[in-house]
């Protein structure tokens, strides 16, 4: 039977509810404890909440931070047409004002990049880099090349100490070639533009495309070469791998229309990760039925 929305929570008490605040014994928390719908709502709030937060610790481009906004908006849009209207409307300014801040974040971001490419630049051209002799030509092609004025900017990433899988490509020409990549980035320090992904990693998804069945998880885990096993923890999977695996591993579910619920990395959009793509983790994956 088709559940009575006008007695379920108010915005502001499943708000109160998903932060932590509201009180086991009081109505609205065992209401919400027991009706769908409400769970329903207070899990994409804590989903929403962790989106923002997870672009603010790692801002991925302004692209994508709009195309992730428009489709939290219409996902919304198809859940409130059981709502009141005043639920869409914050919805709509929350998302709104979201955006502009992650905006802002990608820039700031933007600049503190390029402002390291150019020490990394004037560092290369005094002579301080210790590579090893065979490279000395390479780096007296670069020095003139900075007394003339015309030297190039430096590739972003460099194959001395870091690695990069999938889509590896060679950029630029003679002594500024180098090795780069539109995908997966490992380098060895970490930092806070190096995601780091820890020896387990638990993962929830959730469905919300109405007009289409969602796919399967295990085709989506054999089709990555990868072997699931039932979770000793009760429901879901378990698949060990290693980073590099499962980072594609998240991207295919992600390709395939599921949205992820959990702020831990690897996010589906994430590029640059700490450490080596050889290292194993233990992968719990569950979905979430809408």
């Amino acid at each position: 039977m088709k559940e009575d929305i006008s007695k379920c929570a108010s915005f502001e008490e499943i708000s109160a509810y998903v932060d932590g605040e509201l009180e086991p014994s009081c109505a609205a928390f065992k209401h919400i404890e027991s009706c769908g719908e409400c769970r329903l709502r207070a899990e994409r709030m804590r989903g929403l909440s962790r989106a923002v937060h997870a672009s603010l610790s790692n801002p991925p481009g302004a692209d994508r931070i709009a195309r992730k906004c428009v489709e939290a908006l219409r996902a919304e849009r198809q859940i409130s047409s059981l709502r009141c209207a005043s639920y869409t409307q914050i919805f709509l300014k929350a998302a709104a004002a979201i955006a502009i801040f992650a905006g802002a974040s990608v820039y700031v971001f933007e600049l503190s990049r390029r402002g390291d490419e150019t020490r990394a630049a004037k560092f290369d051209g005094a002579g301080k880099s210790t590579v090893a002799e065979a490279d000395m030509k390479s780096r007296n092609t670069l020095a003139e090349a900075d007394e003339n004025g015309t030297r190039a900017e430096p590739a972003v990433h460099s194959p001395l100490n870091s690695l990069e899988l999938s889509e590896m490509r060679t950029a630029g020409s003679g002594s500024s070639a180098g090795l780069v990549s539109d995908k997966i980035h490992f380098v060895e320090c970490k930092g806070d533009s190096a995601a780091a992904i820890a020896p387990v990693v638990k993962h929830s998804w959730i469905w919300t495309k109405t007009a289409a069945a969602a796919p399967d998880i295990r085709s989506i885990i054999s089709a990555c070469n990868l072997t699931p096993a039932k979770s000793p923890e009760g429901a879901g999977l378990r698949i060990k791998t290693d980073k590099a695996g499962l980072v594609k591993l998240v991207r295919a579910i992600n390709a395939s229309g599921y949205e992820l619920l959990s702020d831990s990395e690897p996010q589906p959009e994430s590029g640059r990760f700490a450490g080596s793509p050889g290292d194993p983790v233990e992968y719990h994956v569950s979905t979430v039925e809408r």
